[in-house]
């Protein structure tokens, strides 16, 4: 643990904390799930194994990224609208159309939510409750029922729901303190990534704790920081020690 800003611990009174590579390590979540959709599309579609390369896919998401902006703020829309266009490009539309597309996301997000969270996320996350309402802060789609998560939160906020831009933009960090009735600086957001979550909250106002190189360690460094955090941790369990848990009984805003 590293402190590079003045940290006041009596003002954090709620804790928000990114999901992927935060909790538990994304990639190997991510990857499976891009193997099995693979799959199942060639076997529902009876395609050949090299249809739609990764390459086409990447460039094929890259364009209806620009071609709509908004999907920015909502990566689950910006691949279904990637899958429906790039089955047209390839010749080979879908039967349904755009709501066959959002059928075979719907499916690729129940597989890649399949996250395999550590005991030691839960644990941890089941501590600091007691002292503290905790929110997930995530701009992805991973679905906290199938990752289990979903009893581990008070609060679950993505730029998909009602309208709110993607972190770094301050919406989803003024949002959770409002429903708090607390101001931002009173949160302390805990992520791995270093523009979304601490460029992020740093600008909102809040608190940030960066969970440096991530879950896995293979989440960006410090060439890709822009502001700097109030501490640095190397592993969540420094979250205990950050907050002097044993000394806050009760801080949990009722």
């Amino acid at each position: 643990m590293k402190f590079f800003k003045k940290f006041d611990v009596t003002k954090v009174k709620a804790l928000s904390f990114d999901l992927d590579d935060t909790l538990y390590d994304n990639h190997p979540v991510i990857k499976r799930a891009e193997e099995i959709f693979a799959v199942y599309l060639q076997n529902r579609y009876h395609l050949p194994p090299s249809f739609g390369t990764d390459s086409f896919w990447s460039a094929m998401k890259l364009a209806e990224g620009l071609r709509h902006p908004e999907f920015k703020e909502d990566v689950t829309k910006l691949r279904v609208h990637t899958l429906y266009e790039g089955f047209k490009a390839l010749n080979r539309p879908l039967p349904q159309g755009m709501k066959e597309a959002e059928e075979l996301v719907a499916y690729f997000v129940s597989i890649r939510s399949k996250a395999k969270v550590p005991d030691s996320s839960f644990k941890l996350l089941s501590q600091l409750r007691e002292h503290y309402p905790v929110a997930a802060l995530s701009n992805g789609n991973s679905d906290l029922k199938v990752s289990g998560l979903f009893n581990s939160f008070d609060y679950n906020l993505r730029p998909s729901f009602s309208g709110f831009k993607a972190k770094p933009h301050a919406d989803l960090f003024n949002a959770y303190a409002s429903m708090l009735k607390i101001k931002p600086e009173n949160i302390l957001h805990v992520g791995d990534e270093p523009y979304s979550d601490v460029h992020g909250a740093v600008y909102a106002g809040c608190q940030c704790a960066w969970l440096y190189r991530g879950f896995a360690g293979d989440s960006p460094g410090f060439n890709e920081i822009r502001v700097l955090p109030q501490v640095v941790l190397s592993n969540l369990c420094e979250l205990k020690e950050l907050l002097n848990i044993s000394t806050f009984r009760d801080k949990k805003l009722r």
